[in-house]
């Protein structure tokens, strides 16, 4: 099963019921958590996420990115398309990126613009697309969506970023609550508590993409925690592999030790995304409307951390980077 294909089960729950009348008041209501470079295997250590999603839900084991790269990832998740359909190749312009993705016409027809076409009132919060807004002004908002929270300066840093907030320019600082997972589930409270028709909610946490800044009060959490030692990590004979992965040396003690201080810095920085997946939660219980919400949780692809004797990354075939 491929990524790719969760804009067309969305679309398709959307469409479970008559799109007028007493009937459109009937329809789920869905909620999309897209974290961002969230390698497999890793949600046990999240109270809230295990709580209520992994033992109360369905996983797919064989779900896989499109494309192991966040901005060719996130265009196959808003389109439904493989990246040789859809054309945003990389990250960054001209190949790739928003601007890529805003200059081919693509946001005329994303999964905002098909749920608004079918009743449903949309959000976006959280990032987007590679280096939004590019070239476009920073209040830009794209077609589909009612609801928009979306950072347009220092996305990677959560704390003193500016927010495109429905439009606005909103200056966020450094004070506890101003960290952007927090931030994010306080609009996200909001836009559920806002009215009873159905919604559609994508909420797009960045961690634990690298530099990976934690909440404060979760800035000591995992103090002995290891990045996994599968069987791949720093992988002893590496004689079937690629040739450019053959001449790679092993791991040194200082690479092996600043995998661990990553791992558990991404980790650390995910308990603020755990957070946000209460609040939601928490959110739809309050309102009466957890038995009628859908609620995927997904990351755009992998993360490499000292596997196959690479010290962090992406953008390759390995299990690591692809399975989400």
């Amino acid at each position: 099963m491929l990524i790719r294909c969760l804009a067309c089960v969305l679309l398709l729950l959307s469409l479970a019921a008559e799109p007028s009348g007493a009937h459109r008041a009937s329809r789920p209501s869905i909620v999309v958590i897209l974290a961002d470079d969230l390698e497999a295997g890793t949600l046990g250590h999240f109270p809230e996420i295990t709580r209520h999603l992994v033992r109360e839900g369905t996983s797919f084991d064989r779900f896989f990115t499109a494309d192991s790269w966040c901005c060719p990832s996130r265009s196959s998740i808003l389109r439904s398309q493989y990246v040789h359909s859809h054309g945003v190749w990389t990250n960054t312009a001209p190949e790739g990126g928003f601007e890529r993705f805003n200059g081919l016409g693509l946001e005329r027809s994303t999964i905002g613009t098909w749920m608004q076409d079918a009743g449903y009132r949309t959000a976006y919060l959280g990032k987007y697309l590679n280096h939004y807004p590019g070239p476009m002004p920073e209040t830009y908002v794209p077609p589909g969506w009612d609801t928009w929270h979306v950072p347009v300066r220092g996305l990677y840093d959560e704390y003193g970023y500016r927010l495109n907030s429905d439009g606005s320019p909103v200056e966020y600082g450094w004070g506890e609550h101003d960290h952007l997972a927090d931030v994010l589930g306080d609009k996200a409270r909001e836009f559920i508590e806002a009215d009873g028709r159905p919604f559609f909610l994508f909420l797009a946490p960045v961690a634990p993409h690298l530099p990976a800044h934690p909440p404060v009060r979760h800035a000591e959490a995992f103090g002995d925690l290891m990045a996994p030692r599968t069987p791949s990590f720093d992988q002893a004979d590496v004689s079937e592999e690629p040739a450019w992965l053959r001449d790679r040396p092993p791991l040194s003690r200082t690479e092996i030790d600043r995998a661990d201080e990553i791992h558990r810095t991404r980790m650390r920085a995910m308990l603020g995304v755990d957070d946000l997946v209460g609040t939601v939660i928490q959110a739809l219980r309050d309102t009466g409307r957890l038995d009628d919400t859908y609620v995927f949780f997904t990351s755009d692809n992998g993360f490499h951390l000292g596997t196959h004797r690479l010290t962090q990354g992406k953008t390759t075939p390995f299990e690591e980077a692809i399975r989400v």
